[in-house]
């Protein structure tokens, strides 16, 4: 498995920019709601997880993937 070093400024900048796949996020939770974003990094694609509950984001997850 491949592990790559990415700070807080790469991946803030990573949902920033990325692309919410609606189809695989869940935007219908009243209480909290799950965006899947994908973006790349040094030339490897990741997908990014987050769970966005009134005024915190957490990142539950960030997977290297092949599109």
């Amino acid at each position: 498995m491949r592990s790559f070093e990415i700070d807080t400024i790469v991946v803030s900048d990573m949902i920033k920019h990325g692309n919410v796949n609606f189809s695989e996020s869940d935007t219908k939770n009243k209480t909290c709601k799950t965006y899947i974003i994908t973006n790349s990094y040094k030339e490897q694609k990741f997908k990014i997880q987050d769970k966005n509950c009134d005024s915190l984001v957490t990142i539950e997850l960030i997977v290297p993937y092949k599109k």
